[in-house]
């Protein structure tokens, strides 16, 4: 028993990593510049809407215009925010600018992976795309069996970790205090909760800080052998706008990136960018 207690107290200092992302702070903000640029956006949004069956031209410039204003207000005021995400891509989306919505939406799902509309816009997105690319036999599988890991977002599993954690340390030391043998099935059951929570929730923070993605926002792009136009395309199909990545190197200019369904290949850097 003093060995689960051990492991007990390694997993809970393993997963005392803080799941919240500290951001820089400005030193000096001209709120009053911040406000004004937010409500200019939200009226280019709303004209937009309304001239949207009118006007579609003119409502498409609008919706640029909205995702201009959007994006300046996280800019200039360093924000970090899933629902401001959430009005960039939506903007970019209804403006017929698929790379950068899909870009936007991932970047909202880091922080409100729960919203259900974020998670409807970003799957109709992905729909919308030229290139259907499945995930690996290898990628659905680990996604059939951890299916709890990929499905229940982050601020959950937060939650039921915390409870596995309370209730690993409640039946312990009862268990020491009483002597008891029957709890020590439950503490271990509660052990191996914990043990997968906090596995869990630490893949998610690695991957966020360790593994850059990214979208392609170019209409068009030739993926290549190798980190220059002299090297031979890698497939006979150029790859489109929307089409999300992960980054294995990035050398001259050039990205080696693994598709989705584990491809390699080589594209400019500058048409794409990182979420």
């Amino acid at each position: 028993m003093r060995h689960i207690i051990i492991a007990a107290i390694v997993i809970c200092l393993t997963a005392s990593v803080s799941f919240a992302q500290v951001e820089p702070v400005p030193d000096e903000i001209d709120t009053a510049q911040l406000q004004k640029i937010f409500t200019e956006a939200n009226e280019l949004f709303r004209r937009a809407n309304e001239l949207a069956e009118t006007k579609p031209v003119t409502s498409t410039g609008l919706y640029k215009a909205a995702a201009d204003r959007f994006e300046q207000l996280a800019r200039r005021g360093m924000i970090k925010d899933g629902r401001l995400f959430y009005n960039i891509a939506n903007s970019h989306f209804l403006a017929g600018d698929l790379g950068r919505a899909i870009l936007n939406y991932r970047r909202a799902d880091r922080y409100i992976s729960a919203d259900r509309n974020l998670n409807h816009n970003l799957s109709y997105a992905r729909r919308k795309c030229i290139d259907k690319i499945e995930p690996g036999e290898q990628s659905e599988f680990f996604k059939t069996v951890l299916f709890w890991h990929y499905d229940l977002p982050i601020a959950t599993r937060a939650i039921l970790f915390a409870i596995a954690y309370i209730l690993l340390w409640t039946l312990a030391a009862w268990n020491i205090f009483s002597r008891r043998s029957a709890l020590r099935p439950a503490v271990i059951v509660c052990l191996l909760l914990t043990a997968a929570l906090a596995g869990s929730l630490t893949a998610n923070v690695l991957q966020i800080s360790g593994t850059e993605s990214g979208v392609i926002l170019a209409s068009e792009v030739t993926a290549r052998k190798g980190n220059s136009t002299a090297y031979q395309p890698s497939f006979t199909a150029a790859l489109h706008e929307g089409t999300e990545f992960t980054v294995i190197e990035d050398r001259d200019r050039w990205l080696y990136i693994e598709l989705p369904d584990g491809r390699k290949c080589w594209i400019p850097a500058e048409t794409a960018e990182l979420i």
